[in-house]
């Protein structure tokens, strides 16, 4: 069984779902992260010599074991904090940190092969800021325009997708890379190679990596996610995720 773990408003992972059962990979299963929370109805967590053990069953009755999962999509991005709100103010940090340590335990333990690895800056995948993501790309031979920070802040987009500031007159353009390859044959080589070598130096199987692209044809580094959106690649995505959780 394999298994895509996001939250109700991910729409990529949702997508990924439907595609994969249209294909007829599988059997897999969709689970939320607040059916984790909320919708439980058991636990099982136990650490040893022999590693991490954890098996949790869903309200809807589907039960699942950690070492029994061959491949896991992980798109959980933050442990949902709507119980928080039923306890008392000066509990709820001591409880919030308790949440985030056990999901991280359990999110590691997964024994097939996972997109994207649970690490302690991220339940999905490390958290940069736009600063180390341009140092990053640097050291991997990626064109990247000078970076400047003030206390005014040049950053864009999101926290889990920052951005460079976009230059006036450039396009951009998202990739996304899995296991260090570009699903997008229409890119320069020196692009390619950059984004394989950005995506060992992250230790991240699937990276979403943007460019600015100017009127000449010359590309930039714009930025990086781990959580990356996957209609920018389309169908031709599905197969390559599929490949990487070895479904074929």
């Amino acid at each position: 069984m394999w298994l895509i773990l996001c939250d109700p408003n991910d729409e990529s992972a949702h997508w990924a779902y439907e595609q994969f059962k249209r294909r007829g990979y599988g059997p897999v299963e969709l689970v939320l992260d607040n059916q984790l929370v909320d919708f439980s109805t058991s636990w099982e967590h136990r650490l040893g010599r022999n590693g991490v053990q954890a098996n949790f069953r869903l309200a809807d009755g589907r039960q699942f074991h950690n070492q029994e999962l061959r491949g896991v999509l992980n798109r959980i991005l933050f442990v949902p904090q709507d119980n928080l709100s039923l306890m008392k103010v000066e509990d709820r940090p001591y409880v919030q940190e308790e949440l985030n340590a056990f999901f991280m335990s359990w999110l590691y333990s997964f024994s097939g092969s996972v997109l994207n690895v649970c690490t302690p800056y991220g339940l999905s995948g490390r958290h940069r800021h736009i600063s180390e993501w341009v140092w990053l790309a640097q050291q991997a031979g990626l064109p990247v325009s000078t970076y400047q920070q003030s206390s005014q802040g040049a950053v864009q987009g999101t926290f889990t997708h920052p951005r460079l500031p976009q230059p006036q007159g450039a396009l951009v353009r998202n990739l996304i890379a899995i296991d260090g390859v570009v699903v997008d044959d229409a890119i320069p080589s020196n692009i390619q190679k950059g984004c394989f070598h950005l995506a060992s130096l992250c230790q991240t199987r699937l990276l979403g990596i943007d460019f600015f692209v100017d009127y000449q044809q010359q590309w930039s580094f714009a930025g990086a996610t781990t959580y990356p959106r996957f209609h920018i690649a389309g169908e031709r995505l599905v197969d390559q995720l599929a490949r990487a959780l070895q479904m074929i």
